[in-house]
């Protein structure tokens, strides 16, 4: 009887409590709803700097795209650094003897991941290990979005598409005796790679397959071992590499793989390097 008495006393207790302090629970209430507001540009902050890294490769690639209006027509900027490329001029064009022209889409995580490098490389440009780069005025890398889309006629249309078939020569000889190429064999491409076939091969419905991304190095700067920058059956003035995937496990790593991409060094230069 004891105990009984005593729990009833203590549930007693804890009911005159609710009664008596019902006008705080109102109170408790509202101040939650308070707190829950201003913690929400907390919680926009914390979600948006999931994207961060996104967010900053696409600030990088689109400072660096070529225009894609008239395409339609064969005169967009695209068109026009084509054209230069396709006589042997894209280095007059750009006003630049070596460039990067990199194929990309807005959605792409290996775009993503490929930026960590350039992130480095450009912020550590002659400095340090890269300082042979010299002067980062040197460096020039131009992009073109290609899943780029526009109206036409009451139909949205993928821009790139029209250059790909008014540059169709280009694209069907960029990877002309590409395996036999120092990255090529380092990678293991063969002829049948359908990675390269990508390039100048449609869809079913006569759509563009390009890979994203994919990143081509021309030099046309002269030097003794220029003839060492290419590779046999290759018939596209300046055109010295190409990179489809970017090797290294770091953003240092991926760094120096970009700086052997533009100075033909590592495994752009010897398929064996890390395996010495």
């Amino acid at each position: 009887m004891i105990v009984l008495k005593a729990i009833g006393r203590f549930f007693a207790k804890i009911g005159r409590w609710i009664r008596d302090t019902a006008w705080v629970q109102p109170l408790l209430i509202v101040g939650a709803i308070f707190g829950l507001i201003f913690s929400i540009p907390r919680i926009v902050d914390w979600v948006g700097s999931w994207f961060d890294q996104g967010n900053e490769s696409y600030r990088f690639y689109s400072s660096l795209q070529l225009d894609l209006t008239n395409a339609e027509k064969g005169t967009s900027e695209v068109d026009k650094l084509l054209d230069a490329i396709e006589e042997g001029k894209g280095n007059e064009h750009l006003n630049a003897d070596k460039f990067i022209l990199s194929f990309v889409k807005k959605e792409c995580t290996v775009c993503e991941d490929q930026y960590s490098g350039y992130k480095v490389l450009t912020n550590n440009w002659g400095k340090g290990e890269f300082a042979d780069l010299g002067n980062k005025k040197n460096f020039k890398m131009v992009t073109v979005y290609i899943d780029t889309e526009k109206e036409i006629n009451g139909k949205d249309e993928m821009m790139f598409s029209y250059v790909w078939k008014n540059h169709s020569w280009l694209f069907e000889n960029f990877t002309e005796g590409y395996a036999a190429s120092q990255y090529a064999q380092y990678k293991g491409y063969t002829e049948d790679c359908q990675t390269f076939k990508n390039l100048f091969d449609a869809d079913e419905d006569g759509n563009f397959k390009v890979e994203s991304p994919t990143t081509f190095l021309f030099d046309y700067s002269e030097g003794e071992n220029a003839k060492d920058w290419s590779w046999d059956g290759n018939s596209i003035q300046g055109l010295s590499q190409i990179m489809f995937s970017m090797p290294g496990d770091n953003d240092y790593d991926k760094a120096r793989a970009i700086h052997d991409f533009w100075t033909h060094e590592g495994v752009f230069k010897d398929h064996n390097y890390y395996t010495k």
